[in-house]
């Protein structure tokens, strides 16, 4: 029989989310263990976006200097209608009122990123499929069996990214064994604004790799909290990526809970591997009642933002109703003044949640 391992929180899931939260949860020396079903670190996808609402944190994890190096400023915007060019959008001036550039980056490269400042190599278990998950809050832990028989106890469980426990891969799906004549054939001909002779092809043909995949989104949202078990990230509210905020609310969803954590967490005290955080009262009650602050803390921004990413992919495929599509696309992307896009975007990247209390 395997010894059962104990820790703090455990974190069902290495992706962006999950691997947030570990940092998080180094940064505040609270115990944790991130548990991985794939057998290697192997990122999906290629590029993401990362927004100033999740700079923020980044910044405050160590990381903002890294993404500055091997990321790209989202600087303009041009924006066709076809083969017709309607306008250029000076989008480096979000910098001003929001303190941070938009970046783009490799989802590779920031995943190694993450998975440093989490301390990977000693904190997450690759090749381990989570096959139950036992909350008795008259026990004092939460008991997670795996499918190599092996248990583990936690405090707190958390499902992180697409990957976790119970729920159905949402957000977006990558294909496997993709070709770029495969991708050429279908949308080869199409018209490119970057593409040498304007056709899509030239592009394809130039890329490193070529990942096709297709975009979904949640209709119903789950509770983020049940017991001791929490939701982050697209296990609980995943969203369409028209506007880049998959990534960047997984990041918000990590810092609202390390702080609920932390409150809970509160107490320092010497243990094998240094200084840790314990709980200073409430027990495994009292975890269940963090659980659901947090559940109430994130709930509806994340709603909010999945709705504004809906609406907004809308507005961009010009599908609205009564026909009015096309038009209202026409308006804003073509008329729209830049600091209207600035004022519109105050709610979504002026909201920048840190973790509380630690410089």
């Amino acid at each position: 029989m395997q010894p059962i391992q104990e820790t703090q929180v455990l974190i069902v899931g290495g992706g962006i989310g999950g691997l947030t939260l570990a940092a998080l949860c180094r940064r505040l020396n609270i115990s944790y263990l991130v548990l991985e079903r794939s057998k290697k670190v192997t990122p999906a996808g290629a590029g993401i976006s990362l927004a100033p609402n999740a700079l923020r944190v980044l910044d405050q994890l160590g990381l903002y200097q890294d993404i500055v190096r091997h990321g790209q400023t989202l600087d303009k915007i041009d924006i066709h209608r076809n083969r017709t060019k309607w306008r250029t959008l000076d989008w480096g001036r979000v910098t001003a009122p929001f303190g941070y550039p938009v970046y783009s980056i490799e989802r590779h490269h920031f995943h190694h990123l993450l998975y440093r400042a989490a301390d990977g190599e000693n904190t997450v278990l690759l090749d381990c499929s989570v096959a139950d998950v036992i909350d008795d809050t008259t026990e004092q832990h939460v008991k997670v069996k795996l499918e190599n028989g092996a248990q583990i106890n936690a405090d707190v469980v958390v499902g992180a990214d697409v990957e976790s426990q119970g729920q159905e891969e949402m957000g977006r799906s990558v294909w496997a064994n993709v070709t770029p004549a495969m991708v050429n054939e279908a949308y080869g001909s199409k018209f490119h604004p970057f593409a040498e002779t304007g056709q899509f092809k030239d592009i394809v043909d130039r890329s490193e790799r070529v990942i096709a995949s297709n975009v979904f989104e949640e209709v119903d949202f789950p509770t983020m909290s049940k017991g001791r078990v929490a939701l982050l990230g697209d296990a609980a509210h995943s969203m369409t990526s028209f506007f880049g905020q998959g990534a960047c609310q997984a990041i918000e969803d990590a810092t609202e809970l390390a702080n609920c954590l932390r409150q809970h967490f509160s107490v320092s005290r010497k243990g094998e591997k240094g200084l840790l955080s314990v709980p200073l009262q409430g027990g495994p009650l009292g975890l269940v009642q963090t659980l659901n602050d947090y559940s109430t803390r994130r709930s509806q921004r994340a709603k909010a933002v999945a709705s504004f990413s809906r609406d907004y992919a809308k507005v961009h495929t010009g599908k609205l109703p009564y026909g009015l599509g096309q038009l209202v696309r026409k308006i804003i992307y073509a008329y729209m003044p830049e600091w209207g896009w600035t004022r519109g975007l105050t709610w979504l990247y002026g909201h920048q949640p840190t973790l509380v209390d630690v410089k």
